[in-house]
């Protein structure tokens, strides 16, 4: 990455770049401001099987599968679209509260122990937003970047560019410890404990209390076709999984049998013989987890939504003409309920109880 070898710069810029580094004011001082808005978003509702699909009013094309909950309630949702539009949005109501416009590409949303960090990639920068007022504390220089991920109880953010990893101290505002490699994605565990990385396996590292990571594991190569949606990490840091456009790879050591475009689905802590496989037909691309409900909804060849058990069985599938191009599901705390993003529209899906 660019900003590691901030020694190599003329040192007038140099200058400039520490003063900036740590006054913090001029980007800061002329960032955006977020506007309250108080917008309902709520649309038609409509019964898909036993199932409820209500719409919401956002441009559903352009959003990013890295929707977050801004609580441990699931009161508090964050949405964030390619163009730079970030909202806010009280749930169950589903109304934006506020809107910020960073007028420039983005391509991820994270929860920091500094608050929110958005990926500005139209501007190789990462920034930190105040998550109760969208206000912006702090910008970054970050060359090269697609991902930035971190936890709500670290003070540093893990970047990659897609064949280099390194940490962004989010306090200072310092890049370094550039590693070289394959890194598609990146997750890290919501209790800061581990970084995980994608390519065409999954890799484990172990999160010091510095910030520093400790290679730990890394898990047989699964990918098979298309990998574009990356790792896919259970709230609880608990469940890891690598879907791809053509399943994943089968015959491997400690994994059980399965059908072509199935997806492994593996405990966090080993990565190397997965808890279930999950068999969910033509080109699977997005898992996601409930551990409330102890559920794992997936899709798959016409299939907006299938619903597994932690053991591998599915339960019930759903289909709807609505729902087409599916990036991400984010399960409510609550269980049995969950916001599905599709390129087609943003649902809010309440499943049916047992």
């Amino acid at each position: 990455m660019g900003v590691v070898a901030v020694n190599t710069l003329p040192s007038l810029f140099r200058a400039v770049l520490a003063i900036w580094l740590v006054l913090g004011l001029v980007d800061v001082m002329q960032g955006q401001e977020a506007k309250g808005t108080n917008k309902p978003l709520k649309g038609k509702s409509k019964t898909v099987e036993d199932a409820t699909l209500t719409a919401l009013g956002v441009p559903a094309k352009d959003m990013l599968p890295c929707m977050l909950w801004g609580d441990k309630k699931g009161g508090t949702l964050y949405l964030l679209e390619r163009s730079g539009v970030l909202r806010k949005i009280l749930v169950p109501a589903f109304t934006e509260t506020l809107h910020l416009d960073i007028e420039s590409k983005c391509d991820w949303l994270t929860l920091s122990g500094q608050g929110l960090a958005v990926t500005v990639s139209g501007k190789q920068e990462v920034w930190l937003l105040d998550p109760d007022t969208l206000a912006v504390k702090k910008k970054m220089p970050a060359a090269t970047i697609k991902q930035a991920v971190s936890a709500p109880n670290l003070n540093v953010a893990y970047v990659t560019n897609g064949t280099q990893l390194a940490i962004l101290d989010l306090v200072k505002g310092k890049l370094g410890g550039a590693i070289k490699g394959e890194y598609e994605s990146l997750a890290v565990t919501p209790n800061g404990g581990y970084l995980l990385a994608a390519s065409d396996k999954i890799f484990r590292y172990k999160i010091a209390k510095t910030g520093a990571v400790k290679p730990e594991e890394a898990g047989p190569a699964i990918a098979e076709g298309r990998r574009g949606s990356g790792l896919m990490l259970s709230p609880d840091g608990e469940l890891v999984c690598l879907p791809t456009g053509g399943g994943n790879r089968t015959g491997l050591p400690l994994h059980p049998p399965a059908k072509n475009y199935s997806t492994f689905i593996y405990p966090v802590k080993n990565l190397k013989k997965p808890d279930c496989v999950i068999e969910q037909g033509g080109y699977p691309e997005v898992v996601g987890f409930d551990p409330a409900a102890k559920l794992i909804y997936a899709q798959g060849g016409d299939f907006a939504l299938m619903v597994f058990n932690y053991g591998g069985i599915k339960k019930k599938e759903y289909r709807s003409k609505d729902v087409r191009g599916v990036r991400q599901y984010l399960p409510h705390p609550e269980g049995r309920k969950l916001l599905l993003l599709a390129e087609s529209q943003l649902s809010w899906m309440e499943l049916s109880k047992e």
